[in-house]
């Protein structure tokens, strides 16, 4: 798969800062996938409608090839290399990240008022009343 944000992606060191520029290439050449694309694109073009030259040279299925076309891989090498505090959410693309970052932990649902108060004890509903023991 591609670079994604995922628990473990967070605690590599570089692996914000990288994916932040990957997805401002991507999205901005109209290739990005989220994972669920990546997904979709695997089972509908490479597993039912790929054929043999789909696979790399030691045999593999790659669903990284968008994110390591040399055009992708120059465009953010060259942001890694120019990107600073000042111009970072010109280079990468924090907001993305960062609702990805939110929705790993259940956050960023529209319509949902995360300042509102909420009473964490409810009653059940009957279909589970009965189930209490």
């Amino acid at each position: 798969m591609k670079g994604m944000v995922t628990e473990s992606s967070l605690a590599l060191p570089m692996s914000t800062l990288y994916t932040m520029c990957l997805f401002k290439v991507m999205k901005q050449m109209g290739i990005h996938e989220g994972p669920i694309e990546q997904v979709d694109r695997l089972f509908r073009d490479k597993l039912y409608g790929g054929s043999p030259s789909d696979l790399d040279e030691e045999g593999r299925i790659r669903m990284d090839e968008l994110e390591l076309m040399p055009s992708v891989q120059r465009e953010v090498q060259w942001r890694l290399d120019a990107v600073s505090t000042d111009t970072l959410s010109d280079l990468g693309d924090v907001d993305g990240f960062y609702a990805d970052w939110l929705r790993i932990y259940g956050f960023g649902v529209p319509d949902v008022d995360y300042r509102r108060d909420v009473d964490p004890v409810r009653a059940l509903s009957a279909e589970f009343a009965s189930l209490e023991g």
